[in-house]
């Protein structure tokens, strides 16, 4: 009988302690992820996607980039590739990065193309992989949540409507355009943003609203 409790309580030690080691590693990807949100949205990143956006379309125009500007955007796209790197190696919850970034990373990745294209052609290697992969789920999580071609479309040129398995949202695209500031400029403020944020629709809706550019 004694036997059998010391086994029980062995037991109910090892539950315990693996529960406060998931918990702990939960704790700490929150922690990791919140902190590198705050740092993707800092003004010197979004002013690199800004340039990314309104500046690096075609090979004339990134050979025209001061060389400030160049590494500004280099800086911006590598901080998508370590984000992706964090993900393939679950340093962070995908799911968590999914809610706030998918629409982000998919039209910075489809902006960048030509960019990286340019860097491909002058340096001869591609090292953004971890980011192509990073928009390649981001892809297919938004065509997972129910996004129509058209909408998703829409979404990534900065239109105003998105339709999610036949219900139309609106989110203010236009709060996020390059010339704006981001709707969410601290970690604290987007914790308070997704208390307030219920379902995981309405969560997709609000990245475009709290990660900007």
């Amino acid at each position: 009988m004694l036997a059998l409790i010391s086994v029980v309580i062995s037991l109910m030690a090892v539950g315990f302690s693996i529960l406060v080691f998931v918990d702990n590693r939960r704790r700490d990807q929150r922690d990791l992820f919140l902190k590198i949100h705050q740092q993707m949205i800092g003004e010197r990143l979004q002013r690199g996607r800004r340039i990314l956006f309104q500046k690096a379309k075609d090979e004339a125009s990134i050979a025209e980039l001061s060389d400030e500007e160049y590494r500004e955007i280099n800086e911006a796209l590598s901080f998508y590739n370590i984000l992706g790197f964090y993900v393939q190696n679950r340093y962070v919850r995908e799911r968590d990065v999914m809610e706030f970034w998918a629409v982000p990373v998919v039209r910075a990745w489809k902006a960048a193309k030509p960019f990286i294209a340019y860097r491909v052609s002058r340096d001869g290697y591609h090292v953004l992989d971890s980011f192509e992969n990073l928009a390649a789920r981001a892809e297919r999580e938004l065509l997972r949540r129910g996004a129509t071609s058209a909408a998703f479309t829409s979404a990534l040129q900065g239109q105003a409507e998105l339709t999610v398995s036949g219900t139309t949202r609106y989110a203010r695209i236009s709060s996020v355009q390059p010339s704006s500031p981001p709707a969410y400029t601290s970690a604290v403020r987007v914790r308070h943003a997704a208390r307030k944020i219920t379902t995981r629709r309405d969560r997709w809706a609000a990245s475009l609203l709290g990660s900007g550019w």
